[in-house]
């Protein structure tokens, strides 16, 4: 944190550097907000933080299983496609070679 603004937000005089130098609120914030868990005897905050960072952790494990999972399911469901396609093609030429049995035969028969 930028020694300035601890005296800022102390409300100390930074002598001749208070007609030069007046950072705005937004600027104190950030620059505290960088230090805060440093500055802070209870630590539930920084517990949270981990916390929170685990969940993350955890979740990103389990979108990244639930991709492979959603992956191999698409892969499968390609190869059952495919061979869904070849037995369709395999019983059209088993009507066609049944049905040419059938002329075959009927004309043997007269």
């Amino acid at each position: 944190m930028r020694p300035v603004n601890v005296e800022t937000l102390m409300a100390h005089s930074t002598g001749i550097r208070d007609h030069y130098y007046s950072p705005t609120e937004h600027d104190l914030l950030k620059d505290y907000l960088k230090v805060v868990d440093n500055l802070t005897i209870d630590n539930t905050r920084q517990m949270v933080i981990k916390e929170v960072s685990e969940n993350q952790q955890a979740l990103a494990a389990q979108m990244e299983c639930k991709d492979n999972e959603i992956q191999e399911l698409r892969d499968k469901m390609a190869r059952m496609e495919e061979s869904q396609l070849k037995i369709t093609e395999l019983l059209e030429v088993l009507k066609i070679a049944k049905s040419r049995r059938g002329e075959e035969g009927g004309q043997d028969s007269t």
